[in-house]
């Protein structure tokens, strides 16, 4: 049994691949045997117990929950152990990502990066757009990314770093790489299915470009990535 946990920044198109492996036969996470609850509502309720940006916009720093969250941890992979392959997804896991590298040796992580001017244009779509709008939400992308190539960098025996643009151009990769990588059996792809991530996203990443064009710390880690 693998579990795949994938995460990137909010508005770094993360879901997108976690879709593509689950449309390829990854199974989604059950709710928790005892309790009844979802990985996205454990996650909440972390969030809320540790007061942290609920939007998972903004890292300050890796978190280990105490006993109770790992017991629930607990019941929800018990609530999964029919399951052979399976995972979900989570713009909140980064915070939380040294605790599930520790929780299970099973699991692995998908981690997904955009580019900066992507993330920055649909943070700041459909609104007047101030400079602190655009410090705020370049400060944003920086700082997730930052400890996601930090995490990768750490633990590259259970990672797979992906751009979120080559996924949506090139879903089958994402799957044999993911399969390779994790030992997944994934099915191949619907060839009628593309994701449209990379099409809604052009017309703010354009826009955006030229706001984010001097912000060169931004720049010189999205090349590392």
């Amino acid at each position: 049994m693998k579990v795949i946990l994938t995460c990137g920044h909010p508005h770094s198109g993360y879901r997108m691949a976690h879709d593509i492996l689950a449309a390829a036969g990854l199974a989604q996470a059950n709710p928790s045997r005892r309790e009844g609850m979802s990985a996205q509502a454990w996650h909440e309720n972390v969030f809320n117990a540790y007061e942290l940006d609920p939007s998972g916009c903004r890292f300050d720093a890796q978190i280990n929950p105490g006993k109770l969250w790992q017991e629930l941890a607990v019941d929800l992979f018990l609530g999964n152990l029919s399951q052979k392959d399976w995972g979900w997804t989570n713009a909140r896991l980064l915070p939380l990502l040294a605790f599930w590298k520790e929780f299970d040796p099973q699991v692995r992580f998908l981690l997904v990066y955009g580019a900066p001017e992507a993330a920055v244009g649909q943070m700041l779509k459909g609104r007047a757009v101030t400079p602190e709008d655009i410090e705020q939400a370049i400060a944003s992308w920086t700082a997730y990314n930052t400890e996601l190539l930090r995490f990768y960098n750490r633990n590259q025996d259970r990672c797979l770093l992906v751009n979120a643009a080559a996924v949506a151009h090139t879903p089958a990769a994402l799957i044999e790489k993911a399969s390779g990588a994790f030992g997944l059996k994934l099915g191949a792809p619907d060839a009628q299915e593309r994701p449209e991530h990379a099409q809604a996203c052009a017309v703010a990443s354009s826009l955006a470009k030229a706001l984010i064009a001097d912000c060169t710390e931004a720049h010189a880690l999205s090349r590392e990535l």
